[in-house]
C-alpha cells in the first residue's frame, strides 16, 4: 500500500480504538488510578509526579508497579503468637483500633490496659496489610 497521498503528504496511521485497561502509579508504585480507554489514549494519561502510566489491568488493593510492570504485592511476613507480633517487616506501622504506631523492631509484645478484643494491623509498603484480632482477658 502506498503511504503517499495524492497531494504529496504522508498518510497518518489510524488511531487504535481498541479498548484497554491502564493503571497510573505514584513514585512508590502505589496504583492510584485504574481506567479503561482506547489504546491510542494511553499516551495522553498524565502520571502522578514521579510516577508512571502502564497499559494493563491492576487492582489498587492487591497490585503495585515495580520495575516498570504491574505485579502482585507480597504477603506480609508478620505472624501473631499469643500477644506477640513476630517476623515484622522493618520498618512497619502497627495500627491498633485505628491508632498508628511506628515500629522499627522485628517483633512487638502487645499489652492493653483494658480487657477486650483489639484489631491489630501491620502495614509495610509494598506488602499487603496483615490484620489480627488480639484478645486480652
Amino acid at each position: 500500500m502506498n503511504s503517499e497521498m495524492t497531494n504529496g503528504t504522508t498518510a497518518q496511521p489510524a488511531p487504535d480504538f481498541t479498548m484497554t485497561d491502564y493503571v497510573a502509579a505514584d513514585a512508590d508504585g502505589r496504583i492510584v488510578v485504574v481506567g479503561f480507554v482506547p489504546r491510542y489514549m494511553i499516551a495522553a494519561q498524565v502520571p502522578p509526579e514521579g510516577g508512571s502510566v502502564l497499559e494493563g489491568a491492576g487492582d489498587p488493593l492487591t497490585d503495585y508497579v515495580a520495575a516498570g510492570a504491574i505485579a502482585r504485592r507480597p504477603v506480609c511476613t508478620a505472624a501473631l503468637d499469643g500477644t506477640t507480633l513476630k517476623s515484622l517487616p522493618v520498618p512497619c506501622t502497627i495500627t491498633i483500633d485505628g491508632t498508628a504506631h511506628d515500629c522499627t523492631d522485628d517483633h512487638c509484645d502487645l499489652s492493653f490496659s483494658h480487657p477486650g478484643t483489639y484489631r491489630v494491623t501491620v502495614s509495610a509498603w509494598p506488602m499487603l496489610d496483615a490484620t489480627f484480632e488480639v484478645t486480652q482477658a
